[in-house]
């Protein structure tokens, strides 16, 4: 049994008279034409450069980013599978929905999966907030499998929000193309491919009541955001 996150440090995210509704974090898609889509990226640039010294030039299509009065509070990256290839099938030896199916035991179809990636946050207190959006986005965008490259840190948190990634193999920059020195000290971190089953994210938020109520707080902008990446996912493959 996972230990569950404490998340009494989000009750602050719940209206009340000294917390009221406009005062909620905004959590907004970014795609690559998006008007500020060029300041999420300088933003994650920065935190990349601050928390790992690499030097991040390229992006994933789609940016996830929570802010806070206009003061950005994290990002992430997202890449739906029709696009070839992702990012992280440099680590494996098989398609992506290959090595899902594997470890699964059960078809897997690419158009199911979304890569998550470019992950920044401006303090550890935003993670879980970030994560419980992240994936009721997903979940309604009608993904099945979110896959991603975490460092043991982001891996832990996961565990502990009560959600159970499943890992496919370790991150070795060995495997990349190009200079992997631009990624400064990030595989020092031990960074390790893994894969999240949205549906049973979904049960963790349904099944329990802060996360539930914290999905709720936000539902215009899980709606919102999930509309935009549903057309994402069932889109032509692009190669």
């Amino acid at each position: 049994m996972v230990k569950q996150f404490p998340l009494s440090a989000l009750e602050k995210d719940v209206p009340s008279s000294a917390n009221p509704p406009h005062s909620l974090p905004e959590c907004r898609l970014f795609h690559e034409q998006a008007e500020g889509r060029t300041e999420v990226e300088d933003y994650i640039a920065a935190k990349y450069l601050q928390v790992h010294g690499a030097k991040l030039k390229e992006f994933l299509p789609f940016l996830l980013q929570l802010s806070m009065k206009g003061q950005p509070q994290g990002a992430f990256g997202l890449r739906a599978g029709c696009y070839y290839p992702l990012f992280l099938e440099q680590y494996l030896k098989d398609p992506i929905e290959q090595q899902v199916a594997l470890l699964t035991k059960r078809p897997v179809d690419r158009a199911s999966l979304v890569e998550v990636g470019n992950l920044a946050l401006t303090n550890k207190s935003s993670g879980p907030l970030l994560l419980v959006l992240l994936a009721a986005t997903l979940a309604r965008a009608g993904f099945e499998y979110m896959v991603f490259t975490v460092t043991e840190q982001v891996e832990a948190l996961m565990k502990l929000l009560g959600f159970s990634p499943m890992l496919l193999c370790s991150a070795d920059p060995e495997r990349l193309e190009g200079d992997s020195a631009i990624w400064g000290n990030y595989y020092r971190n031990n960074p390790r491919v893994m894969i999240g089953d949205l549906r049973l994210a979904q049960e963790v938020i349904d099944t329990s009541p802060r996360l539930r109520r914290l999905a709720q707080r936000h539902e215009s902008d899980i709606s919102t955001m999930a509309a935009e990446l549903a057309y994402a996912r069932t889109r032509e493959p692009s190669l």
